[in-house]
């Protein structure tokens, strides 16, 4: 949630308990009980915004921790506000790269050639008029993008 809204929605709260009108200056068992509620309410609510606001964490100081004076007792509970920087570890990336790819021949088979021709007794016939073979053809150099698994070290952002 966000925090302005949260303090104005508490200020809101407040203001609208503040303006009810009171019926007595005496409270009875009621009025006790009412108030109570509106008291757990609201230690509730900071309760609640307290657990859902990652800005502010508590630590335990010992002499060791860096960015402290020795002035710091072992143990003690000292306020921190958000971490500066974020540790993101090392991990793998495919990263896309252009690889020229060299001119080559490749290999092709020409098939054999069939035609029909009429013999002498005036009956249709397939004869083979070339054998197969194979033929060289130049096949043009070309980029190609080709994906490379790189290992990014950890950092501090």
């Amino acid at each position: 949630m966000n925090k302005a809204y949260i303090i104005s929605v508490s200020l809101i709260l407040v203001l609208g308990l503040l303006l009810i009108p009171t019926q007595s200056a005496v409270a009875d068992d009621e009025g006790w009980a009412t108030a109570g509620k509106i008291f757990a309410g609201v230690v509730g609510l900071k309760l609640l915004t307290d657990a859902f606001d990652n800005d502010y964490t508590y630590s335990t100081v010992s002499y060791s921790s860096p960015g402290y004076s020795n002035n710091c007792y072992r143990g003690q509970r000292v306020y921190r506000g958000r971490p500066q920087q974020l540790w993101i570890p090392g991990h793998y990336e495919s990263i896309p790269q252009q690889v020229w790819v060299n001119g080559y021949y490749k290999k092709h088979w020409v098939s054999p050639r069939y035609e029909w021709v009429w013999n002498k007794c005036g009956r249709r016939k397939k004869v083979k008029t070339s054998h197969g073979y194979h033929t060289r053809i130049w096949v043009a150099g070309y980029y190609s993008t080709t994906y490379v698994s790189t290992w990014i070290p950890g950092y501090w952002q």
